[in-house]
């Protein structure tokens, strides 16, 4: 885990086994029940976001002071979310995924598949050479290698 990672509520938060925490990644846990799970050898790429709540958006209520929605994260094992990634509340990623850097997830992905975009949709599944070569191209491109 790299020094300046940010865990709020960490009680809630799971960390398996061999995993690795990129710089300036936030792991974000619910104030009261959403939960924050890493599956073990998780790989998370620099300024990761994940967070198990969001603000309402109730009309006539300012909405830093509406009520929060928590959902647990579950992010499977193997793992890899690219730099800049985010994360949203209730979702599941599958094991053996990779989330592309720059995306917004906001569905969970099924185990094995490639993802990216915003939000961020499944481009491929794990063993297509060429989608890992797009996916490994624009990583090089953005400076955002792996565990960087």
């Amino acid at each position: 885990m790299a020094p300046n990672v940010s865990l709020m509520n960490a009680e809630r938060i799971k960390i398996g086994a061999y995993s690795y925490i990129g710089a300036r990644c936030s792991l974000w846990a619910g104030d009261s029940v959403g939960r924050v799970t890493l599956g073990h050898h998780a790989l998370l790429g620099p300024d990761v976001f994940i967070t198990a709540s969001n603000h309402r958006l109730e009309p006539g209520t300012p909405i830093m002071d509406q009520a929060m929605d928590e959902r647990d994260v579950v992010i499977g094992a193997d793992v890899w979310l690219g730099a800049w990634a985010v994360v949203g509340a209730g979702v599941e990623i599958g094991d053996g995924s990779v989330v592309a850097a720059h995306s917004f997830v906001t569905r969970s992905i099924p185990p094995g598949s490639i993802a990216g975009g915003n939000p961020a949709r499944i481009i491929g599944r794990r063993g297509d050479q060429k989608v890992e070569a797009e996916i490994r191209k624009s990583d090089t491109l953005s400076g955002a290698s792996g565990a960087g």
